[in-house]
């Protein structure tokens, strides 16, 4: 049996599970906040699967989402985004609304999986009025 050098190792890495990237959630988000996605799945550094992987709260600041490149009004956006598409879940304020006393708290959430696409939706409000017509 072969020794496997220990450069062998992969370098960390953040995982985007085919199960997202198929998704009409992730499908639907803008561009930004779908190239931001990885950082925050890469916050809790937690495995895939791990039962806390959800309730773990972690920070993301502005001044760090300027580091890898985003304005500060495209990562306001990009949170909302990542809120409205439930990839996400918003905890505490922080900075100047939080009395500066901390940064803004996160945590990950699977609401995602639940989003409807907006044609599907849409024809299933129709239908829906439809019935309640006749």
């Amino acid at each position: 049996m072969a020794m496997r050098n220990r450069w062998d190792k992969l370098p960390p890495f953040v995982a985007l599970p085919w199960e997202i990237l198929n998704s009409m959630a992730y499908k639907d988000l803008p561009q930004s906040a779908a190239k931001a996605l990885p950082y925050f799945l890469g916050k809790p550094k937690l495995t895939w699967n791990h039962p806390e992987r959800c309730s773990t709260e972690f920070t993301f600041s502005y001044p760090e989402a300027n580091k890898l490149g985003f304005a500060t009004g495209t990562f306001s956006r990009i949170i909302d985004d990542l809120i409205k598409h439930g990839f996400i879940e918003f905890i505490e304020h922080g900075g100047l609304r939080g009395k500066g006393k901390g940064y803004n708290r996160f945590r990950l959430s699977n609401r995602w999986k639940d989003m409807i696409p907006r044609n599907q939706k849409a024809i299933s409000d129709a239908l829906r009025h439809l019935n309640l017509n006749r």
